[in-house]
């Protein structure tokens, strides 16, 4: 009898402490309402961004190079939270779709921007299947697509500058989608793997890429980030998303300089882990770990 009363007391206790803990995460939840959230991932050698608005909105652009994305997203959502809006793939290197291949085999989507060109990948081929088994709606992506978020909130597709379906590239690099994210007063660029001449393209449409943020171009590799390109961007900060001691020495020396010469803010996923970004109206402040 009294080995009864004691489990009976102790599940009390247990269920008490456990209301409190969820009272205060609703407290906190409700704190952090007002705000996005941007999360430049660390998830090794590849692209990885995921997006959440203060209205429940979650977009993740490009996944890494494979499932470490998973551990995490479940990190950045809530336990309880399968399913994401929207994936958006900047074009079909593995280094930013096999994470997304993950994600879809996991989550919820409810919908897919991409190009749409032509690639002979193995990878690439069972992600165009799984989103028909899934019945994911699909939209080919080009310049002038706009993503409205809520709360503030926009994504618009700067390049391709036209619909890219069923072509091929030699180089996969040149069919990188580039998108601007506006938050308020706030903006990010995210440029994929988006080379030079992709660059000198959007410079010369006069694309709107005054930001105050950009994601360096291809993981800081040399064939991106022209000095033309920051004269036009402007950004207060650069961050460059490249696995730790990687075999492509990213990001390259010369790119490092250029963002020094024009007093740019470096953030490096490589050397700081994960770059978080919490998100007003008026101002953005990188978290704390």
């Amino acid at each position: 009898m009294f080995g009864q009363k004691e489990k009976i007391k102790t599940g009390i206790v247990f269920l008490l402490f456990l209301s409190a803990v969820l009272s205060w995460s609703a407290v906190l939840a409700q704190d952090s309402s007002n705000f996005w959230r941007v999360n430049f991932l660390d998830i090794g050698q590849g692209s990885a961004v995921f997006i959440a608005s203060p209205g429940g909105r979650q977009v993740l652009v490009d996944g890494g190079p494979g499932g470490a994305i998973l551990p995490k997203l479940g990190a950045k959502m809530p336990f309880y939270d399968k399913a994401i809006d929207v994936l958006i793939l900047s074009h079909p290197d593995a280094d930013h779709l096999a994470g997304l291949y993950a994600v879809l085999k996991n989550y919820q989507v409810d919908l897919v921007w991409q190009t749409c060109v032509k690639d002979n990948s193995t990878l690439y081929a069972q992600w165009q299947e799984l989103l028909l088994q899934k019945g994911v709606p699909v939209h080919c992506a080009r310049a002038g697509d706009t993503l409205m978020l809520g709360s503030g909130g926009r994504l618009q597709i700067l390049y391709p500058f036209s619909d890219l379906t069923g072509q091929e590239f030699k180089d996969s690099n040149q069919s990188s989608i580039v998108l601007r994210l506006d938050i308020g007063q706030n903006s990010f660029l995210l440029t994929g793997d988006a080379d030079k001449k992709v660059e000198r393209g959007l410079a010369f449409y006069h694309m709107p890429m005054d930001v105050n943020f950009l994601q360096a171009g291809h993981h800081g590799s040399k064939t991106s980030t022209s000095e033309l390109f920051l004269q036009t961007v402007k950004p207060q900060a650069a961050i460059i998303q490249a696995g730790q001691n990687n075999k492509y020495g990213h990001p390259h020396q010369s790119v490092l300089d250029l963002l020094e010469k024009y007093s740019i803010q470096v953030l490096r996923t490589d050397q700081a882990g994960d770059i978080d970004f919490v998100c007003g109206q008026q101002e953005c402040f990188l978290q704390a770990d």
